[in-house]
């Protein structure tokens, strides 16, 4: 049985370039972060675009939301041993749901241009 039959991807085609558009493809491929040149060209033919996300904003959002479960947390065991809520308190819990939802409007602002990019 021929080597090519045992393969994952037995079927090659294959092209050729000039040192333009290789340029071009290894210019797309670096924004994409992939270092696999097979691989990338093959998502681009399947899918015709490739949209590389970067998640240091959800992440940062991520664990914003993450303290402000802990606060809500501290406040609402206080308030079960005190039978008192603090004026501070509803300020803080407002300041910080203000803060996360301006940063999810950041990171939905940010999406839409990524997306209306590739229209």
């Amino acid at each position: 049985m021929s080597k090519c039959l045992n393969r994952k991807r037995p079927i090659g085609i294959f092209f050729r370039v000039n040192n333009s558009e290789l340029e071009k493809i290894k210019s797309k491929m670096n924004e994409t972060g992939m270092q696999n040149k097979e691989e990338f060209i093959r998502k681009m033919l399947q899918d015709g675009c490739i949209i590389n996300v970067d998640t240091k904003d959800i992440n940062a959002l991520s664990v914003q939301i993450s303290r402000y479960g802990n606060n809500l947390n501290q406040i609402a065991k206080r308030v079960n041993e005190t039978n008192h809520i603090y004026k501070e308190d509803i300020n803080d819990i407002i300041k910080q749901q203000e803060a996360i939802l301006n940063e999810l409007k950041n990171i939905y602002n940010e999406m839409s241009l990524i997306i209306n990019r590739r229209k």
